[in-house]
């Protein structure tokens, strides 16, 4: 029963160790710093004389220069002694009726003399005084006191150093985990939806990691690296757990931007660790998300001490240096390839780039399909769901499915139909209804001519029109939903120009219907000038061609062509309205009356 309590005390002062070290320190401080302080009057004796000598003789002696330096000593019982010399000789004696004759004149001589108290006059004094052959004593005993302060003083250093250093093992040890193979919990390329073409890039990987021995056989030599690139959102994490799913290899994930810590050094220690540690496995994937948070481009102002470069540094070195990494696949993603290090792209380490896009519609259909799996009850079309979600990522398709499901569920609906991903797409896109806000009948007015204009030119220009809303949402007070029947990859001349002529639609017939503009077109033109300015400074289809107009004239010259296509596209939209006043009238009418107007294509206004 002993030893298992020992047991329990010993296990609970190892989980608290560095509390227990902290206060065995500030223990011996207290205890050195006592015995500096007390170690001349701990447990001393009086002095042992027969001499006495009243105070009138002391004082007339005194001032006779009879007696040298020395010490009065205060004893315990008041009594006054005298120690020091009596004409050249050492000299010990009881002074009586010190205390009650002493005057501040006495005292100021004793000081002439150099003779000084120890204790306070006129008062008790504990402890009692030492005698001569006891002060030795008590010096040595007041040096030990300083030595065990500075030994304090060390020990309390290395404790520091030692907790630093669990800081900086901690940081190197607790920032990355290792997943180990598990066929019934691994990811594999079947969970990865779409991707097509980048599960096919990486798939060679996983060839080397299950038999390494096939491409060395050949003389080739196995890819060290992949960078995974692109927006975000796209999987790029769940393809690189797929690959290890594939190979049935251990995972080791890690953010790059826990690499850099307060201390210098920490990182480089923890990125030399974290490759030691998969050494060990004899084969893995690492992953490293965010690997622009350290793998940025250095400059010659960067200093030597500075953490994050120190940090890629010793990634560099790990991932093609001097140590044999067979095995080991290194696997990052970025946001940002164009500020990646020059050295850290390099083929040698990371050999292969593959770019992770925005999912194209066959990409769409595949990963709403995987996701609609999960649902227990939906009758929803995901071929319409496709279409309608040009421009999202597998992230805003996964969230899209769950805000569908949610939005049943305030609706107590026990299936998830197309309804609910209409609602939660809107609330995705443009934000939750604002049921605060009340137009007045004006208000509503404009903005009904507002998105019937946009609907109409966009119908007119050969586009569809998913749904029209004057319902406020968000920060708009209208909104029109269009649908592209296909991804367009590659931007023309003419395709910006639709653009361009569908947001100025709604300014134009506000022109042209209510006879004022308003203010709820800014976001529009905000948007029409920007297309305008990258077209021209940026994609080269201005009338500069290839040539990116720089300089201050040029500049100047651009702006003014990017405006000329404003305003063309403006004068546009204003004929496309007047040729079809009586589809933007029905349509206006019928938004007052609904406030929705779900795919308007049957007003089949004449195209231009």
């Amino acid at each position: 029963m002993p030893s298992m309590i020992i047991k329990a005390i010993l296990k609970q002062l190892s989980k608290y160790k560095t509390i227990v070290l902290l206060l065995l320190v500030f223990l011996l401080a207290w205890l050195a710093f006592g015995a500096g302080q007390n170690a001349g009057f701990a447990d001393q004796k009086h002095i042992d004389t027969a001499t006495r000598i009243s105070f009138a003789d002391f004082q007339s002696d005194l001032a006779h220069n009879v007696f040298g330096q020395g010490s009065l000593w205060v004893a315990k019982s008041g009594a006054v002694y005298f120690d020091g010399d009596l004409k050249g000789k050492p000299y010990a004696a009881e002074i009586v009726g010190f205390q009650h004759l002493v005057t501040p004149a006495m005292l100021t001589l004793l000081s002439a003399k150099h003779i000084y108290s120890h204790g306070a006059i006129n008062f008790s004094m504990s402890p009692a005084v030492p005698a001569l052959d006891q002060l030795a004593w008590a010096n040595l005993v007041s040096v030990f006191g300083r030595m065990s302060m500075g030994l304090v003083y060390m020990l309390f250093a290395g404790v520091m150093l030692l907790y630093a250093r669990q800081m900086m093992e901690g940081v190197m040890t607790n920032r990355f985990s290792i997943q180990t193979p598990d066929k019934t919990q691994a990811v594999r390329f079947a969970d990865v939806a779409g991707m097509s073409g980048p599960k096919l890039e990486v798939s060679e990987a996983v060839d080397y990691l299950r038999d390494p021995r096939h491409i060395q056989s050949l003389g080739g030599r196995a890819t060290r690296g992949v960078l995974l690139y692109g927006p975000p959102g796209n999987g790029k994490t769940l393809l690189a757990k797929a690959v290890a799913g594939e190979a049935g290899v251990p995972f080791i994930e890690q953010n790059a931007s826990s690499f850099v810590q307060l201390y210098v050094g920490a990182g480089a220690m923890a990125v030399r660790n974290l490759f030691k540690q998969a050494r060990k496995l004899k084969g893995c994937v690492i992953f490293i998300d965010e690997i622009d948070a350290i793998g940025t481009r250095r400059y010659g102002g960067a200093g030597g001490h500075d953490e994050r470069l120190q940090t890629l540094n010793a990634l560099l070195a790990e991932m093609d240096g001097f140590k044999d990494n067979s095995g080991i696949l290194v696997i990052a993603a970025t946001n940002a390839l164009d500020q990646l290090d020059e050295a850290l792209i390099r083929p040698g380490r990371f050999d292969r780039k593959v770019h992770v896009p925005l999912p194209g519609k066959t990409d769409r259909l595949q990963i709403l399909e995987y996701y609609l799996n999960k649902l227990p009850r939906t009758d929803a079309n995901p071929v319409i769901l496709a279409d309608r979600s040009s421009g999202f990522s597998a992230a805003d398709l996964s969230h899209w499915v769950n805000e569908a499901a949610m939005e049943a569920a305030r609706s107590r609906d026990t299936i998830v139909g197309n309804l609910h991903f209409s609602l939660s797409r809107e609330r995705i896109l443009i934000g939750p209804r604002n049921f605060g806000v009340v137009l007045s009948p004006e208000e509503r007015s404009t903005t009904a001519w507002h998105e019937a204009g946009h609907a109409v030119v966009r119908m007119a220009l050969g586009g569809k029109v998913d749904k029209v809303s004057i319902l406020p949402r968000g920060q708009a007070l209208g909104v029109t939903y269009s649908v592209q029947e296909e991804d367009r990859l590659l931007m023309t001349r003419n395709s910006l120009h639709v653009e361009l002529r569908v947001l100025m639609g709604g300014r134009a017939a506000e022109e042209i219907f209510v006879g004022w503009v308003s203010a709820g077109a800014s976001n529009d033109m905000e948007r029409a000038s920007q297309i305008a300015r990258q077209a021209i400074f940026r994609m080269g289809l201005g009338s500069f061609g290839p040539y990116i107009p720089e300089g201050e004239a040029l500049r100047e010259k651009a702006e003014l062509e990017a405006k000329g296509w404003v305003l063309e596209a403006y004068a546009e939209a204003k004929q496309i309205l007047q040729n079809h006043q009586d589809a933007v009238t029905r349509l206006h009418d019928q938004l007052l009356a609904e406030d929705e107007v779900e795919a308007p294509q049957h007003f089949e206004p004449v195209r231009v």
